[in-house]
């Protein structure tokens, strides 16, 4: 009976709006689980040398060792020579020489740490990406490089 008066007066009735609320936290609950997926599965991911497909831990030890005497016996050109088009593209064999020359390292002593992983991509590519610590006369330099799955090198950085 109240219905019925409310539709003859033309009275405004309370609608209910929790099917509108329930839509929207659906919507943000679906939003967010979608990012959190797409997160993972695009995310790089760190696998161990020793289980890659794609690097030999020793091959990839040999080059880094290659980089880094390169480095002590100032061959830059070298350098330059072991990097893919996009490192060559980014760093100049001058620009690498004055990087060098700024530590004032010293004379090499030793490795005295190496740590290597595969970084495993799927924007970017699979990546070996080494962290090795040196020992120099005036101190240490920690020295970053990546090679590509050609085993060029893909980045470098020492500080």
């Amino acid at each position: 009976m109240a219905q019925e008066l409310s539709e003859n007066m033309d009275l405004p009735s309370k609608k209910s709006h929790k099917g509108l609320i329930i839509g929207i936290l659906s919507g943000v609950v679906g939003v967010i689980v979608i990012g959190v997926v797409l997160t993972h599965l695009l995310a790089p991911q760190q696998i161990s040398l020793k289980d890659s497909q794609h690097f030999d831990e020793e091959v990839v030890y040999q080059q880094a060792q290659r980089v880094i005497e390169s480095m002590n016996n100032a061959d830059f050109d070298a350098i330059y020579d072991l990097s893919n088009a996009k490192m060559q593209e980014a760093l100049s064999t001058a620009e690498l020489k004055e990087n060098w020359e700024s530590l004032h390292a010293g004379s090499f002593q030793e490795i005295s740490r190496y740590y290597s992983a595969e970084i495993d991509s799927r924007l970017q590519g699979d990546y070996a990406v080494c962290e090795v610590l040196v020992t120099y006369s005036n101190q240490p330099v920690t020295f970053t490089i990546s090679f590509d799955t050609d085993m060029k090198l893909a980045g470098f950085y020492m500080k």
